[in-house]
């Protein structure tokens, strides 16, 4: 469910911080949320300018200080 409130608030283009205190997790979510723009790429829904600007909207934290 996070992943795709993130996804939805960066494709809106509202800046987000995902916070997890599971680094491993939060890699891996990090990781699939790439994936998932890159498939929408390749898929032509999207093209590689506004992926990365997706991507870029996203950022990570381990907690929130």
């Amino acid at each position: 469910m996070g992943r795709g409130i993130v996804m939805c608030l960066a494709n809106a283009g509202v800046a987000v911080q995902w916070v997890d205190n599971n680094p491993q997790m939060l890699e891996q979510a990090l990781v699939t949320v790439a994936d998932t723009y890159a498939h929408s790429v390749r898929q032509e829904r999207i093209d590689q300018v506004e992926a990365d600007a997706r991507i870029a909207r996203v950022t990570a934290a381990a907690d929130y200080a």
